[in-house]
């Protein structure tokens, strides 16, 4: 499927049921890692796994952050400082520092990517109500 000009975020079905372990006190580990990415091919999926082309770099890598719950709405938020220029098109929330599973993928969409030039800050913040 190619990508729409819309942003489109879904809850992965490995997230899905990553989050059910959870909730039954089995092994997955929170939730709490935020990662840019650069794909541009497709809309995210339920099926995901992974980002399409995940940021490593530049100031833009994969960053645990702390997410907050406010009558039923997880946000995570992240701030990052690009040390290099990047044009980000999509966004994934995992429960690990590097692999680990995907719980939401947002593509942004051809009309809703960030540029992001070296030397500036880009804030992220990702919520879920499921």
């Amino acid at each position: 499927m190619a990508q729409g000009t819309a942003q489109v975020k879904v809850v992965t079905t490995a997230g899905k049921q990553a989050k059910q372990q959870r909730l039954v006190g089995t092994a997955a580990n929170a939730f709490t890692y935020m990662a840019l990415g650069t794909a541009n091919t497709a809309d995210a999926a339920a099926t995901d796994t992974t980002l399409g082309s995940e940021i490593t770099t530049g100031g833009l890598s994969r960053v645990n952050v702390t997410p907050t719950v406010t009558n039923g709405v997880v946000t995570w938020s992240a701030l990052f400082y690009a040390s290099a220029s990047f044009t980000v098109t999509e966004i994934g929330i995992f429960n690990a520092s590097s692999a680990g599973t995907m719980y939401i993928h947002v593509t942004l969409g051809t009309s809703n990517f960030v540029s992001v030039v070296s030397g500036n800050y880009l804030k992220v913040v990702v919520t879920d109500t499921e």
